[in-house]
């Protein structure tokens, strides 16, 4: 019986130990693993669209997004404004 309290102990600080190397790597991933990221747009007229494609870790995690044509307001002023 009294060996048993030491055996739990060090189940518990293997665990303890165990997560805190886990949140360790998980650390230095993120501060020494570059994202990389591309994108592109365009204007026509009133319009914007484009596109913005992050990845990160060698491209196992990467993120997609899309836009087409989002109108541009309040410009008109802008532009009104700096003229005057």
């Amino acid at each position: 019986m009294p060996a048993l309290i030491p055996a739990i102990l060090k189940g518990i600080l293997f665990l303890i130990l165990l997560l805190l190397g886990l949140l360790l790597l998980i650390l230095l991933l993120l501060l020494f693993v570059p994202f990389c990221y591309r994108g592109h747009g365009k204007r026509v007229e009133e319009q914007l669209s484009g596109a913005l494609r992050v990845s990160w870790l060698f491209s196992l995690l990467r993120k997609r997004r899309c836009r087409e044509s989002i109108g541009i307001r309040g410009e008109a002023g802008v532009q009104s404004a700096a003229r005057k």
